[in-house]
């Protein structure tokens, strides 16, 4: 069963390398502002084609603009005395409470040890650019309706493509094709 599992998805790849199928589309964008003034503005959620949503993006304002921030885990590696998990910068060990002794781990270009790790990232620069851009219209967007609304405000938090589309540099993008029958789907129980 799982040999396949694997021909499936290999061939699907490989589908979509060829271009025999479209990219993922943004098709909603989900924003909840932050009350406070620092430098993380609103957390967000990405669906893409209305069948797969990324929650707890961050979009962080830096020194040369704004970025967004993956959804991330902090590391964990095992205590050698009982095997339980443990942050890499815990001391002591949450389960038998043996004092742990420091760790080498990976670090990132700098040489920094990595303390978290991305759960799910784009790989290409160009997915990373269109959800950026994306994520920032819809962030202006809320403020822009924040800001006129006052007292009053309640969050929009759902922003379809189509409603962004003129914000966003990319002209490419467009909303998947509505269906014959929305209402009916094949995963529907009778």
């Amino acid at each position: 069963m799982n040999g396949m599992l694997c021909v499936t998805v290999c061939l699907v790849g490989r589908r979509l390398l060829e271009g025999e199928e479209e990219a993922m589309k943004v098709t909603e964008v989900r924003i909840r502002l932050s009350r406070g003034t620092g430098r993380l503005k609103p957390y967000c959620s990405v669906t893409f084609d209305d069948m797969f949503v990324v929650r707890e993006i961050r979009l962080i304002e830096g020194t040369n603009g704004y970025f967004l921030a993956m959804p991330s885990k902090k590391i964990e590696d095992r205590c050698p005395y009982c095997s339980a998990k443990n942050q890499l910068r815990s001391r002591y060990c949450s389960s038998c409470g043996k004092q742990l002794q420091p760790r080498a781990h990976q670090s990132n270009e700098s040489g920094e040890t990595k303390f978290f790790a991305d759960i799910c990232h784009p790989i290409k620069a160009e997915c990373r650019q269109m959800i950026h851009d994306i994520v920032i219209a819809a962030y202006k967007k809320e403020c822009a309706l924040a800001e006129t609304m006052d007292a009053d405000y309640t969050p929009k938090e759902i922003w379809t493509l189509k409603e962004l589309a003129n914000s966003v540099r990319h002209e490419k993008i467009s909303e998947p094709p509505p269906d014959e029958d929305s209402s009916k789907k094949e995963y529907d129980i009778p």
